[in-house]
């Protein structure tokens, strides 16, 4: 394994924009933070190749009391830049009983998905080191192959598509292109706190890994690729029973081999409940109601 991150830079993102769906506008998820301060700079310095246009949406959750400031300090960054910014409030319910991060989350994304028209492409500065995150924070979790495998390049999100471009890249390749390019971002000093999962994963997981195993992140993002082969393959096959057995979006028939086959059972009911949009069930409930099924 190669010890050098892949540089980023705008012409690069170019290129895998290029590679990526088309899209009829860019919309960048915008928090002021490095990464999507990143994404954001880069795709800016480019537009004029990229023939549709470019824009920005910030979230505010309102969790922080520097938010309004971080809000203005994205507001103040789009205007030098010359970039339309649609700023929206979210309310996240701290009993929702999903957890904070997973609700603020299910918002964001909600209230962005009202916001895309038809043909639009929301650009996200998902990482690598955020794939590899990821990976360690589902098997602890208990995931199977779909909490295992690797975020998608792209995928529908409303009427439009969901996009991150950034996923070969590692954050510290990120913050070198904003220091080489004097542009300045937040930080949010909650990404600092360990009683959140994925910061203790980041500061201290990972880093202990790291003496033991140098470039863990690299090796995880193998075992990534790998679920994620072995996921298309086990959707194609649910799919395929799918389209034999669902007479109506919300009600499906079992046959016979599902039933004797308690696998192709709960691979069929986790693809059919994906596709409803159903947020997804707990490991050990999942295998209860299985049980109670067969």
């Amino acid at each position: 394994m190669s010890n050098r991150p892949i540089a980023f830079t705008a012409e690069r993102l170019l290129h895998i924009l290029q590679s990526l769906p088309s899209v009829n506008a860019y919309v960048v998820g915008f928090s002021g933070g490095a990464d999507s301060t990143a994404l954001l700079h880069a795709l800016s310095s480019v537009r004029d190749q990229l023939q549709v246009p470019v824009s920005a949406i910030h979230i505010n959750h309102g969790l922080h009391n520097h938010a309004d400031l971080w809000q203005q300090q994205c507001v103040d960054f789009c205007q030098s830049n010359d970039i339309e910014l649609t700023c929206i409030e979210v309310h996240p319910d701290r009993n929702s009983g999903k957890g904070l991060e997973a609700e603020a989350r299910h918002l964001r994304y909600r209230a962005i998905s009202t916001h895309l028209r038809a043909g639009d492409g929301l650009l996200t500065a998902h990482h690598a080191d955020d794939q590899a995150e990821t990976l360690l924070l589902n098997l602890m979790r208990g995931s199977g192959v779909d909490g295992l495998s690797s975020m998608p390049e792209s995928r529908p999100l409303g009427e439009g598509l969901l996009q991150r471009p950034l996923l070969g890249f590692q954050s510290g390749a990120l913050k070198d292109y904003l220091r080489e390019n004097h542009v300045e971002w937040t930080e949010d000093p909650s990404n600092q706190r360990l009683d959140h999962d994925r910061n203790f994963v980041r500061h201290e997981l990972i880093p202990l890994l790291e003496k033991r195993w140098p470039e863990v992140s690299k090796r995880l993002l193998l075992t990534r690729k790998a679920m994620g082969d072995a996921r298309h393959l086990l959707e194609s096959i649910a799919e395929q029973y799918l389209e034999q057995n669902l007479v109506h979006p919300l009600v499906m028939r079992i046959a016979s081999e599902p039933r004797e086959n308690p696998e192709l059972l709960k691979l069929t009911i986790r693809r059919w409940l994906k596709n409803t949009g159903i947020p997804s069930i707990p490991a050990y409930r999942f295998e209860s109601f299985c049980d109670q099924l067969r």
